[in-house]
């Protein structure tokens, strides 16, 4: 399947060229438009009255569909937003869940910032954790932290699946002095 960009962008490019031919059957715009506007004329003439008005009602037509295809193509679709809970019958938020897992990672000593994300399709779902750590903080302390005290809790609530967690360390380093 071609990204939502290359598809935005041939979109655009038709959409382009249908109001440029528009645009210039409707008036002077130099050497170009005259141009194509001979071209359309050429075109108008080989062609009987009627199928004429037929050619330039699909080509508006077209262009219309273009940009409402442009204006579909840019609602994104929907994540999943809900985990459903076979203990309890029920389903989780999952906005709720990272910020479970944010919280209880930036408790975590050492650690400055944290950002996590879940991906994955069906029930094979990874949670990604990013932890940027203080200055000084010792990275394995940090890792044996989080995996004792974030990761079982996570594992709790989702319990019928299993948590597949990757945690990247980020360790800041020693301000570079700057030249005056």
């Amino acid at each position: 399947m071609p990204s939502l960009a290359m598809v935005n962008r041939a979109v655009l490019a038709i959409a382009g060229l249908t109001l440029l031919t528009a645009a210039t059957s409707a008036g002077p715009w130099g050497g170009f438009a005259s141009t194509l506007r001979t071209s359309v004329s050429q075109v108008r003439n080989r062609l009987p009255e009627s199928h004429t008005q037929i050619a330039l009602t699909v080509v508006g037509c077209l262009g219309l569909l273009c940009g409402l295809a442009l204006l579909a193509l840019q609602v994104r679709g929907r994540t999943q937003r809900s985990l459903p809970l076979a203990a309890a019958r029920g389903s989780l938020d999952c906005r709720a869940l990272l910020r479970s897992v944010r919280t209880g990672c930036t408790k975590v000593p050492g650690v400055a910032r944290a950002r996590c994300r879940l991906t994955g399709p069906g029930r094979r779902k990874e949670l990604a954790i990013v932890l940027y750590l203080e200055r000084g903080a010792c990275p394995q302390d940090v890792l044996a932290a989080v995996g004792a005290g974030v990761l079982p809790q996570i594992a709790a609530f989702l319990a019928p699946r299993p948590v597949h967690a990757r945690i990247r360390l980020i360790v800041r380093g020693a301000p570079r002095p700057r030249a005056a």
